[in-house]
């Protein structure tokens, strides 16, 4: 994988040294809470969620790798707080207005919970399979390895514009699958019930 950080930033890291920590943060944090952004259409929470992935970096710094790719570990940390958040956002809005008031003190994750994760995660990454080729990879590249649209136009030899367009349309296609699966799984597990 293409990394733009070099091997003596991403050993300073692995070092704890808090300037590599401020490169790897003025070069990305931009690209990152853009990216926050177009997932939860916030740019408040966008600018939380971006100090967190950066925090949660900094604390699993140890485990970063000599040939880890920093931006797509950055996204990957993104796209998990991004998840959480709006399955977080939905849960309490359908618990809110569908369920009992005795529910409301059971929001802690639960083996439930924990299941339905990984069950979307699959549907994630099964809906990206399901993408057309040329969709499929511009998303990859854009979403998956955090490649910015200026890099990912040159790589495919088309314009910002096209990426932009091609990783909408991907989102929305990715959104409703999980959406409808969302449902499915929740309504036969009995979650809007009362």
């Amino acid at each position: 994988m293409d990394n733009k950080f070099s091997k003596e930033i991403i050993g300073a890291l692995q070092e704890s040294d808090p300037k590599a920590f401020e490169t790897v943060f003025s070069s990305e944090y931009r690209n990152i809470k853009n990216f926050i952004a177009r997932l939860i259409n916030s740019d408040g929470e966008a600018e939380e969620l971006a100090q967190d992935v950066f925090m949660i970096f900094w604390e699993r710094r140890q485990y970063i790798k000599d040939d880890m790719n920093i931006s797509g570990y950055l996204h990957t940390i993104s796209r998990n707080l991004s998840f959480k958040l709006l399955r977080k956002r939905h849960r309490e809005n359908t618990l809110i207005s569908d369920l009992s008031y005795r529910y409301l003190d059971s929001l802690a994750p639960s083996n439930e919970d924990v299941y339905y994760e990984r069950e979307l995660n699959i549907l994630f990454l099964m809906s990206i399979e399901e993408l057309p080729i040329r969709r499929r990879e511009i998303f990859q590249k854009s979403f998956m390895e955090g490649l910015s649209d200026e890099e990912v136009a040159a790589a495919f030899g088309v314009s910002e514009k096209t990426v932009q367009n091609q990783v909408n349309l991907a989102l929305n296609e990715i959104k409703q699958k999980m959406i409808f699966f969302t449902i499915v799984l929740y309504s036969v597990s009995g979650s809007f019930t009362v």
